[in-house]
């Protein structure tokens, strides 16, 4: 009931405002009709609602640029897709450029308007997304819907990735000549023959069904009309006269509804022909926040484009930070795209900002939008492979050859200890017995969380370092966590265990018992499996080895230092990389040293910086995948040089003087040239 103001007030101005729009002015002033619906749309639909589903909000100008920059004209022969539309801005801008070049070469109203409908498509999963975007699409089309006595707007409510086919939804049903499609409401049967091979009977079929079911047309008749219209012919006969049996069955019961436009638009994708742009904004989804039956569902996708590469226990216990937009890209180009189409994707809206401090308006103008960006042209290809990651370069760069190849060595993902209200710890006194008074670090996290002074055994807390604490060639641990996970098992240390060995510190975690459960990641990884109410994730052996040779993720460049053990005021400690950061995990300080040399070095970060974005995905363990590190042998020169440098580099930043370090690390980058000769990794 909350809602019901907030709704009417806005569908009565929504009301209002088209009671005076003149349709007319799409032809007049064609900018002042651009996504008339978005800003409705994001008024119903909550911020937090459409991050959820990756919708972000994509500015007109912004738009403009995505299409100009892909060389989209509006040529009414070429075909174009937003497979991602959400409420239109992309289709808007594409139907007035259409609208212009018909006009500039006088092509008639109506063949224009039949064009751009057969021509400028949009799918989305949002119905309410679908809704605004139809609704804006119509107002684009403006004084040509005249033209046309009746028409379908092609946009969609489907899946651009998961459609039918690539779900693994379509499977023979029993008489062969059909398809099974499970929904919600129970598994259709759709004639084979509407889905295969001509990609334009399914759209016809579903529309002439829907509207003989209305009209209570008997199966007889539905039949001989869908035979006049060409969308049945022997042997389908049974298989058609069924499905439409099965329709006006629902339409009796009151269940019919839109089941065949439902099944019409869940087609749409794999019926669609090829399209000479793909251009839009997709979404943004981390892994981590798929539903575990679209993680299950897009799995073996991923790891066709060579996205994904974890396995087993890694996979279910967060290990992964792939973003949704990676597979959409791949997946949009593969399935849509033409031999020589042109893909067009805002892959990130952060590198589009002005040259002053702050971010460019969002509702300026195109023109004024472009006085204010730089534009740099670079090389792109795909890394390690022809999937998966992609790089960028300036035409002119220069880089060490033999820098790419296959790593000796396994990046990690530093331990997930949230909610940081619970783990994260201040040390207040240490006691004589060895017992710490901490205090829950609750002003770091975003969840409300009650503060405490708890007394608990020493054991199980560990100095942290966050990416904050990294700079090149030195870390400075402020803060201290609670590990309560098995390393080997990976869950939870058994309650039977902790009560009998820690007492203390299982009497601290009770009360914040339904804070833990809570969490989504833990009703997705551990309370299927039954684990302790505390477990964790990425947490393994690794995460205590000898040392760690650890970076700072979500930055723009990479910062590496060396670490291994703290001395606190209860003893030394291993210290612990939290997820902020990744790491290499070795057991020998001059192994970890030389690879801590590799990674500072000038020549690899620019290499990472090429295909690792700065921002939230920077950093990430697999960036680390494409370099061609070898093992470390201490008898090769190189490698003990290296290794000997870094040592040098830590002391330097430990006594925090800078004199010297240029030098230094100058020194790193000449060797680095030698150990990615094929002579050094000879």
């Amino acid at each position: 009931m909350l809602f019901l103001p907030r709704l009417k007030d806005a569908t009565r101005e929504m009301t209002r405002v088209l009671a005076n729009f003149e349709m007319a002015t799409t032809a007049i002033d064609p900018g002042s009709s651009r996504d008339l619906l978005k800003r409705l749309y994001q008024y119903l639909v909550p911020q937090e609602v459409r991050h959820r589903l990756g919708e972000y909000y994509t500015p007109d100008w912004l738009a403009e640029l995505v299409i100009e920059e892909t060389g989209y004209g509006g040529n009414l022969q070429h075909r174009f897709l937003d497979p991602a539309c959400g409420s239109g801005t992309f289709l808007v801008l594409a139907i007035q450029r259409a609208r212009e070049f018909a006009l500039g070469q006088k092509v008639a109203p109506i063949v224009a308007v039949e064009k751009i409908l057969r021509n400028v498509w949009g799918f989305d999963l949002n119905p309410l997304a679908v809704i605004a975007s139809r609704t804006n699409y119509l107002f684009a089309l403006g004084d040509l819907v005249a033209e046309m006595p009746s028409f379908e707007i092609p946009v969609y409510l489907a899946d651009s990735v998961l459609w039918p086919e690539k779900k693994g939804q379509i499977m023979l049903g029993p008489s062969g000549d059909v398809v099974a499609v499970p929904t919600s409401l129970k598994v259709f049967f759709v004639p084979r023959i509407w889905v295969r091979g001509n990609g334009f009977l399914m759209a016809g079929a579903a529309r002439l069904v829907e509207d003989m079911v209305k009209a209570k047309f008997s199966p007889a008749e539905a039949l001989e009309n869908l035979k006049s219209k060409g969308l049945v012919f022997p042997p389908h006969e049974n298989a058609v006269e069924e499905f439409y049996k099965d329709m006006l069955s629902l339409e009796k019961e009151g269940k019919n509804g839109i089941w065949a436009r439902f099944l019409k638009n869940s087609f749409a994708p794999m019926s669609a022909p090829k399209f000479d742009f793909v251009i839009g904004n997709p979404p943004w989804i981390r892994w981590a926040y798929l539903s575990g039956d679209y993680r299950k569902a897009t799995l073996q996708m991923w790891k066709d484009y060579g996205l994904f590469s974890l396995k087993g226990h890694a996979s279910r216990l967060g290990g992964g930070e792939k973003d949704f937009s990676m597979l959409f890209t791949y997946a949009a180009s593969d399935h849509y795209l033409k031999e020589k189409g042109r893909l067009g994707f805002l892959i990130t809206q952060e590198v589009f900002k002005s040259k002053g401090a702050g971010k460019i308006p969002s509702d300026i103008s195109f023109e004024k939008a472009a006085q204010l960006l730089t534009k740099k042209k670079l090389l792109a290809m795909p890394i390690g492979g022809e999937t998966g990651s992609w790089r960028t370069m300036s035409r002119t760069g220069k880089e060490i050859v033999g820098i790419q190849g296959r790593n000796a060595y396994q990046a990690r993902l530093g331990a997930r200890v949230e909610p940081y209200g619970v783990f994260w710890l201040e040390i207040i006194q240490v006691l004589s017995d060895g017992d710490l008074i901490v205090r829950n670090r609750v002003e770091l996290g975003k969840r409300d969380i009650k503060s405490v002074e708890s007394r608990i055994e020493n054991a199980l807390v560990y100095p942290a370092i966050r990416g904050a604490d990294i700079n090149r060639w030195g870390i400075k641990s402020g803060i201290f966590v609670l590990i309560v996970q098995d390393p080997i098992k990976r869950y939870g240390i058994p309650e039977e265990v902790m009560k009998k060995k820690w007492p203390r510190t299982f009497q601290y975690l009770v009360p914040f018992k339904d804070v833990l459960i809570q969490r989504a990641s833990f009703k997705k990884y551990h309370e299927p499996e039954g684990h302790p109410f505390y477990s964790q994730y990425n947490i393994g052996e690794y995460s205590f080895s000898k040392y760690r040779v650890i970076w700072k993720r979500m930055s723009n460049d990479i910062f590496a230092a060396v670490a291994s053990q703290a001395k606190t005021a209860f003893g030394y400690k291993t210290i612990i990389p939290t997820d902020t950061t990744a790491f290499f995990a070795v057991a020998d300080e001059s192994e970890a040293h030389f690879l801590c040399a590799i990674i500072n070095s000038e020549s690899v970060r620019d290499f990472i910086k090429s295909y690792s974005s700065a921002g939230r995905g920077f950093g990430t363990p697999s960036v680390m995948n494409h370099i061609a590190i070898p093992k470390y042998d201490p008898n090769d020169p190189v490698h003990a040089r290296l290794s000997s440098l870094s040592k040098k580099l830590h002391e330097l930043k430990a006594r925090g003087t800078e004199t010297g370090i240029v030098d230094l690390e100058k020194e790193v980058n000449g060797y680095i040239g030698q150990l990615f000769s094929s002579k050094s990794r000879a």
